[in-house]
């Protein structure tokens, strides 16, 4: 289903979404140029004017003229169904796929991952976590499980599947996070203190049981009020 997604733009948009949750870009800050922006991707400025329409779409983003591309405060506007278009429902589907996969397989991917990677990659990643509780952006905790898996399993394969995943992972859980009638934010509280205590004592396959549980718990969830979108995790919608 990746084949699907050949525009360079939504890769683009992918990452800077990625981005803005990270407080790469904050809120309330201005994206550089749209020159700027497709030189840093290697992509022509029309394909990144695109990339930051398809932004302004979802309210991530909102451009005033004259003064360059802005990011939106957090649940400044709710998303709204019907005012998304066909490729932004095409990514979501794709998305919510992707996460029904990551249900899936994340228990014994993640406690593999861990198991074999570095002491250095663990304590890495033990810190992005819990800077993330500390700076209140728990909506961010999955895409950082999923980048830690996709740059330090020890099978290629895997961290070429969770790779697609992270980026997709993208139009979901981030963007939900925009959107203050669906509780996103307070949903996506996928860890917390005491788990991270059962991953810095070394007892691995706990804290992915309790990962695996919380997602899994909630993806009926995200899968109900993105239907409420429209959206649907079906290949016909990706097809669309």
């Amino acid at each position: 289903m990746w084949r699907i997604r050949t525009q360079k733009c939504y890769t683009a948009a992918a990452s800077l979404i990625q981005k803005i949750n990270e407080g790469i870009y904050p809120e309330g800050s201005f994206l550089p140029s749209a020159s700027a922006l497709a030189q840093n991707y290697g992509v022509s400025v029309m394909t990144m004017r695109r990339t930051i329409r398809l932004l302004n779409e979802i309210s991530v983003t909102k451009t005033y003229n004259g003064r360059g591309t802005q990011v939106s405060t957090m649940n400044e506007e709710p998303l709204k169904g019907e005012k998304l278009s066909p490729e932004i429902m095409r990514n979501m589907s794709l998305s919510l796929q992707g996460l029904h996969l990551v249900c899936l397989t994340c228990g014994e991917v993640m406690r593999d991952t861990l198991a074999n990677a570095e002491p250095a990659d663990r304590y890495a990643f033990i810190q992005r976590l819990e800077g993330l509780l500390e700076n209140k952006r728990p909506s961010n905790i999955l895409p950082a499980c999923l980048n830690f898996i996709s740059e330090k399993s020890r099978l290629a394969y895997v961290r070429t599947v969770y790779a697609n995943l992270y980026e997709l992972s993208a139009w979901t859980f981030p963007l939900l996070s925009y959107s203050h009638d669906l509780g996103g934010g307070e949903r996506s509280k996928y860890l917390s203190k005491e788990s991270l205590n059962l991953l810095r004592s070394g007892r691995f396959g706990e804290f992915a049981d309790i990962f695996h549980k919380k997602l899994s718990q909630d993806f009926p969830w995200l899968q109900k009020h993105l239907a409420q979108l429209g959206v649907k995790d079906s290949l016909e919608m990706c097809r669309m």
